[in-house]
């Protein structure tokens, strides 16, 4: 029975082994055609310029997924200057979908860069670049980009907000995100470690190299503009919080409705945060 037993691990193993590399071996012969797909699909969603230095398929980091990955990337924003730039955004998706019309990709990872994130003084962001309504790419180069999960990994963040005198710099160490985005309303489950420079609203400087993590379920609605907290947690500098409350987006700026409260503390401790 031994004996037994130890061909069969050995046989399912050498199996394995050569199903690895059988979905390598396809995923190479997909590879030029899975970055024509992505780069035009992506292009004909923006009015902005994106550019990529190189592109390649993993299937090791994200298995069984497969990783199409878009190196040295660099995104423009309405005014021509950098809005994302990024060593690697990784799509993801089933193996099963090279054989496809279209690939099926439901998650995005963002690796190694910076976002920087403008509002000017009239409420325009530097962000606008989608192109008004849908366009669909036709044909073997169709992609279908349905995202359910989103990844930031070591991305500096920059946010200044001219009307509303907002500014805050950090880096993001890790991110993530899911929840069904191509719904007006959805359920988004995020949590996030976040090293923060500054963040500075309304004149007065908050969270001054600080680091902050989250752990969060807010209810979505886009088309209302309101974020609710259904589930929260949040430690700053080893200091943990419930939170609880909403954000509203309202014509004449946001608004926040939160509050937290600690089962051990003081509130030295707490202003000593800020």
């Amino acid at each position: 029975m031994k004996n037994f037993l130890k061909r069969l691990l050995i046989i399912l193993s050498v199996t394995f082994l050569l199903l690895i590399g059988a979905v390598a071996v396809i995923a190479n012969l997909f590879e030029d055609r899975i970055g024509r797909a992505l780069t035009k699909t992506i292009n004909n969603q923006l009015t902005a310029e994106l550019t990529v230095q190189g592109f390649d398929i993993t299937l090791f980091r994200s298995f069984p997924n497969l990783s199409a990955n878009l190196k040295s990337v660099r995104l423009e924003d309405t005014e021509g200057k950098p809005l994302l730039e990024a060593e690697t955004i990784g799509f993801r998706f089933g193996l099963l979908s090279l054989f496809k019309s279209s690939l099926e990709i439901g998650s995005v990872v963002v690796e190694g860069g910076q976002l920087r994130i403008l509002i000017d003084k009239q409420g325009r962001a530097n962000y606008d670049i989608l192109k008004p309504g849908e366009t669909e790419s036709s044909g073997s180069e169709a992609t279908n980009i349905d995202l359910t999960l989103a990844e930031l990994r070591q991305v500096a963040i920059s946010y200044t907000d001219q009307s509303q005198n907002q500014q805050i710099k950090g880096a993001v160490q890790s991110a993530l995100f899911s929840g069904a985005f191509s719904n007006t309303a959805f359920d988004l489950e995020s949590k996030a470690q976040v090293q923060f420079e500054f963040a500075d609203l309304d004149g007065i400087r908050y969270l001054p190299g600080k680091a902050v993590s989250y752990d969060v379920e807010l209810a979505v609605d886009l088309e209302a503009g309101t974020y609710a907290l259904q589930r929260g947690v949040l430690g700053v500098d080893g200091n943990i919080f419930k939170v609880d409350g909403t954000v509203e987006n309202w014509e004449t700026g946001t608004y926040f409705d939160l509050y937290a409260t600690a089962e051990e503390g003081n509130l030295a401790g707490v202003l000593a945060l800020l």
